[in-house]
């Protein structure tokens, strides 16, 4: 190649691979790279492990599938149960028309013969109408709607925390300790709700004894008996609430409300004195 012919050779090359890169014959590095790039997989986020549930909800499910288990084991022996009584009673419809009374005519119809005949049809009837009772109980049995099953319910749920306690002795102790659980809590919602019905009855109570103490009604005057066999105690209290203006009473009332509910051995207090000072006055 002639040494002042190179400059023009490069310059044709370097033209011509402008024009095919502007065709699109010859893409880009770059270009190139983000395909290879393109190309390389993915990496897909894993799934989030579904997380063990606690133990107590973990024994409930697991105690419903074994009441479920005995449920259909049930239903699947009383199938086959009164399948077989079909099956015998099949089986003796057989045996009662292979011993069919012969047949007599004339003067050997006997009243005997027909009441034999007469006994033969109770006894094969009786069979045959026993075979389709003891068949559509079978298929009421596996399919949930015998009336039996509804009696079972006990044993299902006693077998299966049985086998609860043998095959899943820990699930058996969570389950156990949130019935505990369930139990104290419905324990001190009752107490609860005892504590704050005995406040409200206290109160109101106190407000009427108070009321009849302000009226000065009968037995609640300053001679009166059913006042004179009250409590010093509770004397005091009723003549200083009544001191009290109207709108400062119910602010008085509401207290003693709330601390009835923190201690409801002061409102059995309060009530037993009032009814100490009822039961004294009605004697006098």
């Amino acid at each position: 190649m002639n040494p002042e012919q190179r400059p023009l050779i490069l310059d044709e090359i370097k033209k011509l691979l402008a024009k095919r890169i502007e065709s699109g014959e010859a893409p880009r590095i770059y270009q190139v790279k983000e395909t290879e790039a393109a190309a390389q997989p993915t990496k897909q986020p894993q799934p989030a492990l579904n997380p063990e549930p606690p133990k107590d909800k973990l024994a409930e499910q697991t105690l419903s599938r074994l009441i479920e288990e005995e449920r259909l084991a049930w239903r699947k022996n009383e199938e086959t149960r009164l399948l077989d009584e079909a099956e015998k009673s099949r089986q003796a419809t057989w045996k009662i028309k292979a011993k069919e009374p012969k047949k007599l005519l004339g003067l050997f119809a006997t009243d005997q013969w027909k009441t034999d005949v007469a006994f033969w049809e109770r006894n094969l009837q009786d069979e045959i109408d026993k075979h389709h009772a003891c068949k559509k109980q079978a298929q009421d049995a596996i399919a949930g709607k015998s009336e039996k099953e509804h009696w079972q319910r006990v044993a299902f749920h006693e077998k299966a925390e049985q086998r609860l306690k043998t095959g899943h002795p820990e699930l058996a102790k969570a389950l156990m300790e949130q019935r505990q659980a369930e139990q104290q809590k419905t324990a001190l919602a009752t107490a609860k709700a005892a504590a704050d019905k005995a406040a409200d009855k206290a109160v109101a109570d106190f407000k009427a004894l108070a009321a009849k103490r302000e009226g000065k009604s009968f037995g609640y005057g300053d001679s009166g008996k059913q006042w004179g066999a009250l409590p010093d105690e509770l004397k005091a209290a009723i003549e200083n609430f009544n001191k009290q203006p109207t709108p400062a009473r119910g602010v008085v009332l509401e207290r003693m409300r709330e601390n009835f509910k923190r201690e409801p051995d002061a409102a059995e207090k309060l009530t037993q004195q009032m009814e100490q000072g009822k039961v004294r006055g009605f004697v006098r």
